[in-house]
């Protein structure tokens, strides 16, 4: 089916630029509601779950460039009034998102099991450009 409005796709699989990093600028805020509260059921239940789809999501979007980095397609930005590629809210919410699923893995151990990429980060996490 096709995203309508302000989405970023035309159609399956076709991105076309738009905000993409609203998702995890909002695991961001839920994960600093589980900061707050430190309620361990929010993290496990909530803020890992969403994470997880969130960062997934962005991976699929990456393309290896030249320069040896993984790059994001033209997207919209708050900093920006037109499309670009790599912007630093997107850049910067992927490497918080992809750091915070691996430090919330290791530290409820066996009770989280991250999805297969995700484990592979562990020893040789992405390289995004920087931003």
């Amino acid at each position: 089916s096709y995203v309508k409005g302000g989405g970023c796709l035309t159609e399956p699989g076709m991105h076309k630029g738009g905000i993409i990093g609203n998702l995890l600028w909002v695991c961001h805020m839920v994960y600093l509601h589980y900061r707050y509260t430190m309620d361990a059921r929010v993290l496990v239940e909530v803020v890992y779950p969403l994470l997880h789809g969130a960062a997934a999501y962005h991976m699929h979007l990456l393309s290896k460039g030249r320069d040896g980095k993984l790059h994001l397609p033209p997207t919209a930005s708050p900093e920006y009034k037109s499309n670009g590629p790599d912007t630093n809210y997107d850049l910067a919410l992927l490497r918080w998102g992809l750091q915070t699923l691996l430090e919330v893995s290791e530290a409820q151990g066996s009770g989280l099991r991250p999805a297969p990429r995700v484990e592979a980060w562990r020893g040789a996490p992405p390289q995004p450009a920087p931003h």
